[in-house]
């Protein structure tokens, strides 16, 4: 597998229609070519727990490349964040890591804290860094 780098122009922070937390990280605002999103519904129902979706989906770059869980860590620092995916998440989105660079206001930053914090809620996903 192989690791991938790229550098955000936009980081969305959304709650669709009050249904589900959104991130993403793209490197275009209007057409992005790379990104990284994140969804996770605010409940899940017994078909979502029957099927393993009672968690956060991830998506790189294409719906076809994009999984339930997946993310072993994501390290989240000042300018930038690593993601570290599992066996499953590798192999669902080909590849191990992807390293996102960005530029954030304090504000923007404690934002994207709280709302990855919603995505990641019941895992141990989410790692602060001081880089």
């Amino acid at each position: 597998m192989e690791a991938h780098t790229f550098t955000a122009k936009a980081v969305v922070l959304e709650l669709p229609d009050d249904e589900f937390y959104f991130v993403g990280f793209a490197d275009h605002e209007y057409t992005p070519t790379t990104y990284l999103q994140f969804q996770r519904a605010f409940e899940f129902d017994e078909q979502d727990v029957r099927l393993g979706m009672d968690t956060y989906d991830i998506e790189w770059c294409d719906q076809g490349a994009s999984t339930y869980g997946g993310v072993a860590t994501f390290e989240l620092g000042p300018t930038s964040a690593v993601v570290r995916l599992t066996d499953k998440g590798a192999e669902a989105l080909g590849l191990d890591e992807i390293t996102i660079h960005f530029t954030l206001t304090p504000a923007r930053h404690a934002a994207l804290k709280t709302a990855l914090a919603e995505i990641f809620e019941g895992t141990a996903c989410l790692v602060m860094a001081e880089r």
